[in-house]
């Protein structure tokens, strides 16, 4: 009778120990999985403004000129609207032809003032859904340059 005592006591003592460590290793789980969502964020947006800082300035090294700026990237016109110009990238952040598997786009929208001439930079990661691609802003530039 004795070692069935101790016996029990020692399975309880298994089984609060076992679920201790179960939820200990849930919780580490957890954090780890937060840990990389902030890092692969983070990254994102620190790869945007890189991008977005060399995009401006080959716009000012070109004294404000669409023409140059687009030639330099490659750029392809953006359908909906006249004045913006695109730039594919691939989940490496390297630039790619074929904007169906994009995972980043740089858009930059020019205004070309009289003296002051103007472009707004604007990096978005892209979400590709069965039937539409979800925009996501990451960062976004305006950059000046007067060439009067």
């Amino acid at each position: 009778m004795h070692s069935s005592a101790k016996s029990g006591l020692f399975l309880i003592e298994m089984i609060i120990a076992i679920a201790f460590f179960s939820l200990a290793a849930a919780i580490c789980t957890n954090l780890f999985v937060r840990a990389h969502v902030i890092s692969t964020g983070t990254r994102d947006v620190n790869l945007a403004v890189l991008k977005a800082q060399s995009v401006a300035e080959v716009f000012k090294a070109a004294n404000g000129s669409p023409e140059e700026t687009v030639a330099y990237f490659s750029m392809r016109r953006c359908p909906d609207d006249y004045n913006t110009f695109a730039i594919d990238m691939d989940h490496n952040w390297n630039a790619m032809d074929n904007s169906d598997n994009a995972a980043y786009q740089v858009h930059i929208k020019f205004d070309q003032g009289s003296a002051l001439k103007k472009a707004d930079i604007s990096i978005w990661s892209l979400k590709h859904n069965l039937q539409e691609t979800e925009l996501t802003l990451i960062f976004d530039l305006e950059v000046k340059q007067y060439a009067g």
